[in-house]
């Protein structure tokens, strides 16, 4: 059972890595809630990952910043002096327990310096030294990672076995949304495929050229359009967009995360890799054909039923994330009319 001294106080969620990581644990709020009904709840994060919680209703307060460690889409870093700031507001904020996503020493450590007197985390990356409740953590290579959150979650008395990851998207974005693609003459009989074909490492990514390919196969049918969404810097979009059909795809730039959602909110699938806005297609309730390389689907799956994940059966994948290889056959060999019988599949 959760410790009901708690119920009524502050608690602090730090989760300070990317995109993913954040979707992965958006269900925390939700599941703290009702562990310490009343409590007050607030996420530290970092501010490209703000959207994931802005409007959640179990949520209070967001804490926004950027640490040096981690990579960051908008190239900001915190400076020693913001560091002893932030530290400083958090200790002010009077929070009684802090929930640690990912946790390493540096994460742990700021809670322990902001007197944080209960602070729970994955015994991992020398984090222990600094948490009063350590999860025991094994890397396990078949356990997804929004299991390691909940097991965070079980440390605190949540029984369930399963949970949903959840983004919430403002009526505001939403109607901005549906603008978007009525002025891309988007109508009530279309079929919306989205596409994210950016990753946060290029060895992630299926090659721009197929992309294309796929892209014609898919606008062949006569109410299917296609949207490729993603970030201004992403190079495989600056590859493909001057080669395609532009009445029957609408192609996207530099959209903000909800934005994102909510227009993927509107897809009958999300064609996506190793990548954040995977997992945000996800956590609005769209269907994912997932394109995975050299990266690990049982760890970085999209997480949930409904759906799929295309690879290539080869000998030395996966191998990591960000792996040094040059010759990528685990993506090279997979073929465009592959992932067409899925996305096929899943939009019937």
């Amino acid at each position: 059972m959760a410790d009901n001294s708690l119920k009524h106080k502050k608690i602090l969620i730090i989760e300070l890595d990317n995109l993913g990581d954040a979707v992965m644990a958006s269900f925390l709020p939700r599941v703290l809630k009702q562990l310490y009904p009343g409590s007050y709840i607030a996420v530290l994060l970092k501010e490209y990952t703000r959207d994931v919680f802005a409007h959640n209703p179990q949520v209070d307060e967001l804490i926004l910043f950027n640490p040096s460690w981690s990579r960051d889409q908008l190239k900001k870093e915190a400076t020693w002096a913001q560091y002893r700031q932030m530290i400083g507001k958090i200790k002010a904020g009077g929070f009684k327990l802090a929930v640690i996503v990912n946790a390493d020493w540096r994460k742990a450590l700021m809670a322990k310096l902001a007197r944080i007197p209960e602070r729970v985390g994955a015994n991992k990356k020398k984090a222990g030294y600094f948490l009063t409740k350590k999860v025991a953590f094994k890397e396990d290579f078949k356990k997804h990672a929004v299991e390691y959150n909940l097991d965070l979650m079980r440390s605190l008395g949540y029984k369930e076995e399963k949970v949903e990851l959840e983004v919430f998207i403002d009526d505001d974005t939403r109607s901005w949304a549906h603008d978007v693609l009525d002025k891309n003459n988007f109508g009530p009989d279309d079929m919306l495929i989205g596409i994210h074909p950016g990753a946060g490492h290029p060895a992630r990514i299926w090659p721009a050229g197929n992309f294309i390919n796929l892209i014609n196969e898919l606008t062949k049918e006569k109410y299917v359009k296609v949207m490729v969404v993603g970030y201004h810097g992403d190079q495989v979009i600056k590859e493909i967009k001057d080669k395609l059909n532009k009445y029957k795809v609408i192609v996207l730039w530099d959209v903000s995360v909800l934005q994102m959602a909510a227009l993927f909110q509107r897809c009958a699938c999300v064609i996506a890799q190793d990548s954040g806005p995977m997992h945000l297609a996800v956590a609005v309730g769209t269907r994912v054909a997932a394109i995975f390389g050299p990266s690990n689907p049982l760890q970085f799956g999209p997480y949930g039923e409904g759906h799929t994940v295309i690879r290539e059966e080869i000998s030395c994948s996966p191998c990591g994330s960000d792996p040094e290889c040059h010759k990528l056959s685990c993506l090279s060999n997979l073929t465009v009319a592959k992932v067409l019988k899925v996305v096929q599949t899943l939009v019937k």
